[in-house]
């Protein structure tokens, strides 16, 4: 009887533990104090961080899109496993973008933690006057994917 009530009280407990930790949600950059999943660095850098929610709710942060590229392409995880694979839009802290829905830029005048020199947008309409020249290159998802890390 003792075990029972035991039981009793632990289960309602475990099975909201259970619920929390299943969560598929995107997780907020904490600037200073998570570390990049692929380079081990701290993300330091507004504007450049990216993540990956799996469908079992694991949360993967990185400081670079470039640093994401190369952990999906590492066989680490497979694109089919991820609810969420989100970059941060450039010039922002916590405002992220599915990577689907994304415009990358690359060039030299971006200068990102890694040196992938990447920058993300939700829209052409978006994109500073700055980066609107023959020397930046404009991808999509997966352009990008096949570009990076070859």
């Amino acid at each position: 009887m003792v075990l029972s009530k035991v039981f009793c009280s632990i289960s309602p407990v475990m099975l909201i533990l259970f619920l929390v930790s299943c969560s598929v949600d995107p997780e907020p950059i904490q600037y200073g104090s998570d570390l990049c999943q692929t380079c081990k660095m701290g993300i330091m850098e507004k504007g450049f961080a990216a993540e990956i929610v799996t469908k079992k709710g694991k949360v993967y942060k990185f400081d670079d899109v470039g640093c994401q590229l190369l952990f999906l392409k590492s066989g680490a995880i497979k694109q089919e496993d991820c609810a969420h694979i989100l970059v941060i839009k450039h010039g922002t802290e916590q405002d992220f973008v599915d990577v689907k829905n994304a415009i990358f830029l690359t060039g030299a005048k971006i200068k990102s933690p890694m040196n992938f020199n990447l920058a993300c947008y939700h829209s052409d309409d978006m994109i500073p006057v700055i980066y609107l020249d023959s020397s930046i290159r404009k991808f999509n998802w997966a352009e990008l994917m096949s570009t990076i890390g070859k």
